[in-house]
């Protein structure tokens, strides 16, 4: 799967904008000072025990 990450503008670099990110998880798009794959480690510990075939903890939906 690919997944693009908008890049703030030159001048976004300086302000407190950041990276633009869509959770590869839940789907939810956040704000995150680096680019990230999944939006939050809630997100990222429940895609990893879906990928080993475990019961997440929670539900799914936030």
């Amino acid at each position: 799967m690919v997944r693009y990450v908008e890049k703030p503008t030159p001048a976004a670099k300086t302000s407190t904008e950041g990276f633009k990110v869509t959770c590869d998880h839940c789907g939810e798009t956040k704000t995150k000072k680096r680019p990230a794959k999944y939006c939050s480690d809630t997100c990222r510990n429940r895609a990893w025990k879906e990928k080993q075939g475990q019961k997440a903890d929670v539900p799914t939906n936030i």
